[in-house]
């Protein structure tokens, strides 16, 4: 990532501490200070304008971590003193320790410790500082993800599967200082895949590779699109109940081999006991999931001796057996208010697919055995998955982590100096001279308390204060305001009453855009329902393809082109007549720029029906930014629908 600005000091000033003017006069701001500078009337009306981000931020206690941070005058000072707080550094606590940051660095460390001219002195009492969190597993697909990671103490992203270019451009833009307030990002990129593996399925267009002699173009390739490390995907999905291609064990040790001879860490996405046991075998540096099956606590320690790192994403192995993590970041108030209205819907998503086989008892059995066998372990959100969330998750981690075995201790040092150390990232994850000052302040003690880490104060980029505050006040701008909404009269956006033609936004729908199989035919027939003249028909086939979900079927787009986000919260519910073969079909709303739909069934059986489904019953969606509702097949094989007389009311 490119350096900021930097003040007019010299390399020796950093290791010193000094700043060029010795008569500059240190400048003391505490937190109880800029407490007493917000007065309870002005909390009131910014609770008042952030209130439609959830309701329990219409308490001033909601807003109250960030109002205490310290306000630095300009936004741009890099010298800072933290006098007398408690410091985690990444392995170790030290209490009632000093703290000195110069242009954006670690300067120095220690209770004898001066401050620096011209810093921010700020009092430390009941503050622990730490190393910004370092989330090891993510798939950030926006600049939105990285700035919500920011504010929420997360200072650098580790993607584990994503396109090339989109991660390019991120990093470039990261990299201009065009992004502000956003986590640094390392990315693997496109995984070493085989022809139609787990990752291919979701519509991106990855290279693909079966034959171990071609391996090393592969990976030079991979490394020339940017990648940081290489991933593999060695799971063939039986765990899931789904058979994915897999390369096989000629191929995997060929490329890890290659990966190495590039200068690369090799990561492996093994599903089941044996795949990882593959993936030691073959000379994989590290797990990008905890592996599933008997525990077996004589391969964890085989795995913890050749120095293997595990990142377990318990968040989303859990949410795949039941539990629900995303309803207790919704629930947070020091959390929720932060995350994104296209976050908070993902949040509330069902699982993309769920296991028969896996077991929440099993998840954290096999994670219990890691522990006891003291394998590095390195916290990672798997953000971009329903249920889980850029930032916010991962304190959600971290708790399970300590639930699991681990004490805060280690579990801090899991978002820290682990994934600093697993990933080479030598200028980040621990509070040391020389290191880059990505710093996350919070109240309370978290080395004892885990959830403490939520309690956020600041939260610090090379030295420079993310603005909480403005991130909140922007998604305050862009959520709607509070208050009944004015009642519209019912809408009808399809009667197909003119014979021959379809009405007006309605298309055909398929996989085909994401390179499926699928295919419909779309027709105006006679005999609609409640004595209509004409209906849609609908008819088609599913055809299994590598898309992970397969469909075909009927589209609204609501907008003057498709998908255009568009206001109907006027209007409180979908109603629609069907019939046809009996089948079960799906009703899909589509929100913004997010491709990750909100879903309910419906049967179509063989006389008319009429179906009606709240907006509420979609991720809780007040419907301000539907781009596209659609009525489709899902699974595999041909069939049949009619609709008509589809309503907004």
């Amino acid at each position: 990532m490119g350096s900021r600005a930097r003040g007019p000091w010299r390399d020796e000033d950093v290791e010193s501490g000094r700043a060029p003017d010795d008569r500059a006069v240190p400048r003391r701001r505490t937190i109880a200070s800029v407490r007493r500078s917000s007065s309870g009337s002005g909390a009131r009306r910014l609770a008042r304008t952030l209130g439609a981000l959830a309701a329990s931020c219409l308490l001033p206690s909601c807003v109250q971590s960030w109002l205490a941070k310290p306000v630095v005058p300009g936004g741009a000072e890099r010298t800072l003193f933290f006098r007398g707080v408690r410091l985690f550094d990444g392995t170790t606590v030290a209490e009632q320790t000093n703290l000195a940051v110069v242009s954006g660095k670690i300067s120095r460390v220690g209770p004898q410790v001066p401050p620096p001219a011209g810093a921010t002195i700020i009092d430390g009492g009941g503050l622990t500082v730490l190393p910004g969190f370092i989330d090891a597993h993510t798939h950030t697909w926006r600049a939105e993800h990285l700035r919500q990671a920011a504010v929420l103490g997360v200072t650098t992203e580790l993607d584990m599967l994503g396109k090339p270019s989109t991660l390019k451009a991120l990093k470039e833009a990261l990299a201009n200082g065009e992004l502000g307030d956003a986590a640094d990002l390392r990315s693997a990129g496109n995984p070493v895949l085989a022809p139609g593996g787990h990752g291919s399925e979701y519509g991106l267009k990855l290279a693909t590779i079966t034959n171990p002699a071609d391996v090393f173009g592969f990976i030079t390739a991979r490394v020339n699109e940017g990648s940081d490390y290489i991933k593999i995907i060695y799971d063939d999905g039986s765990l899931w109940g789904e058979k994915w291609p897999t390369p096989e064990l000629p191929l995997l040790r060929a490329a890890i081999d290659a990966a190495h001879a590039s200068r690369r860490l090799v990561v492996v996405h093994a599903g089941r006991l044996e795949e990882a046991r593959d993936a030691f075998t073959a000379g994989a540096d590290g797990f990008a999931h905890l592996w599933l099956g008997d525990p077996d606590e004589a391969f964890a320690s085989h795995v913890r001796q050749r120095g293997m790192f595990v990142v377990p994403t318990l968040s989303v192995l859990l949410r795949a057996c039941g539990e629900d993590p995303g309803s207790a970041v919704l629930a947070d108030p020091s959390l929720a208010p932060y995350v994104a209205r296209a976050e908070q819907r993902a949040l509330k998503r069902k699982p993309w697919k769920t296991s028969k086989t896996i077991e929440c008892d099993q998840v954290r059995e096999n994670f219990k055995v890691l522990v006891r066998q003291s394998v590095p372990l390195l916290a990672g959100s798997d953000a971009g998955n329903p249920g889980v969330t850029h930032g916010a998750t991962l304190h959600g981690e971290l708790e399970y982590l300590v639930q699991g075995g681990m004490t805060p201790v280690a579990a801090l040092a899991a978002a820290t100096s682990a994934p600093a150390n697993a990933f080479r990232l030598t200028d980040r994850g621990r509070i040391a001279r020389g290191l880059r000052a990505d710093l996350l302040v919070v109240e309370g003690d978290p080395t004892r308390d885990i959830r403490a880490t939520r309690r956020i104060v600041t939260v610090y980029r090379e030295g420079a204060p993310v603005d909480r505050a403005a991130y909140l006040q922007g998604l305050a701008a862009a959520a709607p305001p509070g208050g009944p909404l004015p009642p519209s009269a019912p809408r009808v956006i399809g009667d197909f009453e003119a014979e021959g033609a379809l009405d007006s936004g309605f298309a055909e729908s398929t996989d085909r855009i994401k390179n499926g199989l699928s295919v419909v035919t779309l027709s105006v027939v006679p005999d609609g329902a409640a004595e209509s003249a004409h209906a849609l028909h609908v008819e088609g086939n599913v055809l299994e393809s590598q898309v992970a979900f397969p469909w075909a079927g009927v589209g609204y787009y609501p907008g003057s082109r498709a998908m255009e986000p568009t206001d109907l919260s006027g209007y409180r519910e979908i109603s629609f007549y069907v019939r046809g073969d009996g089948a079960e079909y799906d009703l899909l709303f589509f929100f913004g720029e997010d491709e990750r739909p909100a879903r309910q069934t419906f049967i179509a059986g063989p006389d008319w029906t009429m179906v009606r489904f709240p907006f509420t019953d979609f991720d809780g969606t007040d419907a301000r930014d539907v781009a596209g509702i659609f009525f489709a097949a899902g699974k595999p094989g041909p069939f049949a629908f009619d609709l008509d007389r589809v309503e907004l009311r």
